[in-house]
């Protein structure tokens, strides 16, 4: 078992113990942030500027065809450009709330919407798991950690993701299980 001296936690992730329950928060910031909002901006920037020359063409007969073809592929591009771009706000605000009580974990993210908030019901689970995930290429070696908990008749659900280190993780975990299980 690691107690927090021994273990030093991001400064991204932090824990508040109540007698009513444990929450764990954890900032989605990253500097890469950075280059994905340029690259969605870039995106919405082009895409608008194309949109807006095939609103104004003026094209009939055989042309047509191509100008609707082409209008669906600028609108696709517009569309992925403000997800891009709606994916980067919420990595620079956003963070990961993660609420644990005597009978139930509950995900959820603030300040912007985000998929995948969810309710765990202690009977539910079955085990939590640390995964390594490798994001190595030929350049750079980087390897991160997750923390996800199998439940039954469902897939694994991911609490926290991009972990530095398996002890961070499982210092988290042991927590979780520690305020769940050793307090009936």
């Amino acid at each position: 078992m690691y107690t927090s001296s021994q273990l030093l936690l991001p400064e991204e992730i932090s824990f508040v113990d109540s007698h009513n329950g444990l929450t764990i928060e954890k900032k989605w910031f990253e500097y890469g942030r950075f280059l994905q909002l340029l690259f969605a901006f870039i995106i919405n920037i082009s895409a608008g500027f194309a949109l807006h020359e095939l609103i104004y063409a003026k094209a009939t007969g055989i042309l047509l065809a191509g100008l609707i073809a082409v209008g669906i592929v600028v609108c696709t591009l517009q569309i992925i450009g403000l997800w891009m771009l709606y994916k980067a706000i919420c990595g620079f605000f956003n963070t990961t709330v993660i609420t644990i009580n005597k009978s139930t974990i509950s995900i959820h993210f603030k300040p912007l919407p985000w998929f995948g908030a969810k309710t765990i019901k202690r009977d539910d689970i079955v085990q939590f798991n640390v995964i390594e995930k490798d994001y190595s290429d030929a350049v750079l070696n980087h390897v991160a950690y997750q923390l996800q908990v199998v439940v039954k008749n469902s897939d694994p659900i991911f609490l926290l993701k991009n972990l530095d280190t398996p002890e961070q993780a499982q210092f988290i975990e042991e927590k979780i299980e520690q305020f769940l299980f050793e307090s009936k």
